[in-house]
């Protein structure tokens, strides 16, 4: 053989070499290779599948459910699929928790409180990879399929509850001599995201030593867990997979809807007895809490939604909660903390205004995971009280939750009440069945066009809020929990008789603004008008130069201009409001006002002009530095 002869041989072995390599890439990335591709090309030659994964979704299971031919067809008991999960939770890991610099023994609390739930927090995933499933012809066939071969005993399930399982590994044992096991390891989940969309990184090793290691592992974890086969086809069972008759159908939601209140016991305070339809609200909210992680309590104005938020805290301190923390305006932190005394409530009360000043403030109460806000309708707009509790909420585990007490959740817009539900736990809220697969700012974008609720849009809306919500009006506490005497209405509960007021037009008063103001509301109004506000309208003192169209900063200072027209008008109208409301509120206005002015003086001293949030919100923070210490006082 020729010296060419020879080079060209090894030249031509090389290539097939390196093309061989090519078509069995070892690194699997969902970008140059596909786990699924990898997954369909060796689960039919496959005797015994051992996955362990921290979250398994049906739809992923749907992807390969016809894969597994020889596992089904094979007489031997050891052929099977194992399945591994872990209860595992997206918001709380002790990563986290350590790089906040909590403690080590919070930590463990934490994570330790969850891993005893394991069993039920897994149960919920499946619940919800069901509910959220399209319920298509192809998914209710993924999901009889995996039933049955639970029923073949082709299928066995575990949880490992020990700790969190992080790990995700797809080992094969193959009927194929030359290459007896064969092994995944890396970073994908069972769900289509892990096996097909996300960019992932996983490695394959055909090192039969290396798959012996790792059966080794997945044996050893396996013995430490608790057996989960039958459970998992039963809830499987139990879904709408199942053909049902009508009346089930109807059964069913009758039951949803009003037979777990009856199991809830609400154990009232000794001074202090609560109406049977504030009852009602306390057993309607707990099951939203268990469902969803919170509940927007909204009875209208009068209705007592205090001693709902009050019963609600007993009755989950007692139900082995930490100790809640109260969120609400300054002047209603006295109320609160007699409420608490009265309902024997160990629970934290802070001030909205203080959150928003203080952005390291809530960390110090990491210990609550229940939290009530009170006139929750403040944390409608994403100022920094609202981003300081969001923050708060985010770090929460899973099993937290959050009332909120409100008589308008909506005031400008839906975006209200979207702000407010996004301070929900970020996993439970999802439980809405609503919701679908989507998230709520996808939900809320496809109730609008071009920012304005369309029909549907509003019918969605409502489906939401039957969810989350609790609304009554007075003539629905009338009509339905209400007592007759006479020809008037009245509420009983174990302690007292409240009687509706009977409104009676015989001899109306009519309001004479001048007789209260004593002739002095002319003068006042003219007062309010002449005022300058400078303050509020930077845009009228922009130098000549920036006025010019041509200069490059002109749209800028014309957008100053434009955009604070609007706002000595707000302010003027506000002042009359509080002069309207009382001479107090009015005075406390007036002052307030003042304070901010010394405070821009204070800057324009400097050569600066405070434009923009930063520097507002340090006025801001100047005027209300001594109003909370008032309050609490």
């Amino acid at each position: 053989m020729s010296l060419r002869e020879y080079a060209h041989r090894v030249t031509n072995k090389s290539k097939n070499i390196s093309h061989t390599i090519l078509s069995n890439e070892s690194v699997i990335d969902n970008e140059n290779v596909i786990l699924l591709d990898q997954l369909k090309q060796h689960l039919p030659n496959t005797n015994r599948a051992s996955i362990a994964v921290g979250y398994f979704f049906i739809s992923g299971f749907a992807e390969i459910m016809n894969s597994f031919s020889n596992i089904e067809s094979s007489n031997n008991p050891n052929h099977v699929i194992r399945l591994l999960i872990s209860p595992t939770t997206n918001k709380l890991t002790a990563e986290a928790l350590l790089a906040s610099n909590e403690s080590l023994e919070y930590v463990q609390r934490k994570t330790s409180s969850s891993i005893k739930n394991g069993r039920e927090i897994v149960i919920q995933q499946v619940r919800n990879s069901l509910g959220h499933m399209p319920q298509s012809q192809k998914d209710q066939e993924a999901v009889t399929k995996l039933i049955n071969l639970v029923r073949k005993k082709k299928l066995q399930i575990r949880v490992y509850a020990k700790e969190r399982l992080h790990a995700k590994a797809y080992i094969f044992e193959l009927d194929n001599h030359q290459l007896p096991r064969m092994s995944i390891v890396g970073s994908s989940n069972l769900s289509i995201s892990g096996i097909r969309e996300n960019t992932e990184l996983n490695l394959r090793t055909n090192v039969d030593n290396d798959s012996v290691k790792l059966l080794a592992w997945f044996d050893r974890h396996w013995e430490e867990s608790e057996e989960f086969t039958e459970e998992m086809a039963s809830i499987m069972d139990d879904s709408w997979v199942k053909s049902r008759m009508p009346q089930e159908v109807y059964q069913k939601a009758a039951l949803h809807e009003h037979g777990t209140l009856d199991e809830i016991e609400v154990e009232e305070s000794e001074h202090l007895k609560l109406f049977d339809f504030q009852k009602m609200a306390v057993k309607n909210a707990l099951s939203k809490i268990n469902e969803y992680g919170g509940v927007i309590v909204a009875d209208v104005v009068g209705t007592g939604k205090s001693y709902i938020g009050s019963m609600l805290l007993k009755h989950l301190q007692e139900k082995n909660r930490s100790k809640p923390l109260i969120i609400c305006p300054p002047h209603l932190i006295g109320m609160w903390k007699e409420y608490m005394r009265e309902f024997g409530v160990n629970a934290d009360v802070l001030s909205r205004h203080k959150i928003g000043m203080d952005d390291n403030l809530l960390k110090q109460y990491t210990n609550c995971d229940v939290v009530l806000v009170d006139e929750s309708h403040n944390f409608r707009n994403k100022n920094n009280a609202y981003n300081a509790l969001y923050s708060f909420m985010e770090q929460q585990p899973d099993d937290s939750c959050i009332i909120m007490l409100t008589a308008t959740p909506i005031s400008n817009g839906v975006d209200d009440l979207k702000n407010q539900l996004k301070l929900f736990p970020a996993d439970t809220i999802l439980n809405i069945p609503a919701l679908g697969n989507m998230n709520l700012d996808e939900y809320f974008k496809g109730a609008e066009q071009q920012h304005h609720l369309t029909p549907e849009g509003e019918e969605k809306i409502r489906e939401l809020l039957r969810h989350v919500l609790i609304r009554r009006t007075r003539k629905h506490i009338q009509d339905n929990y209400a007592k007759k005497d006479g020809d008037r209405y009245y509420l009983e509960s174990e302690s007292e008789r409240k009687y509706f007021p009977k409104r009676r037009l015989d001899n109306p008063q009519e309001y004479d603004i001048d007789m209260v103001y004593q002739n002095a509301f002319e003068r006042i109004q003219e007062y309010v008008a002449s005022l300058k506000l400078a303050r509020y309208t930077p845009g009228k003192y922009i130098r000549e130069e920036y006025q010019d169209t041509t200069h490059p900063q002109y749209k800028k200072y014309n957008e100053l201009a434009t955009s604070m027209n609007s706002l000595t008008g707000i302010v003027r109208t506000t002042l009359l409001k509080r002069m309207e409301s009382s001479i107090a509120a009015f005075y406390s206005s007036v002052k307030n006002f003042a304070k901010g002015s010394d405070k821009f003086l204070d800057y324009l001293k400097d050569c600066l002009v405070p434009i923009g949030k930063d520097y507002q919100d340090s006025i801001y923070k100047s005027i209300m530095s001594d109003v909370d210490i008032d309050y609490e006082l």
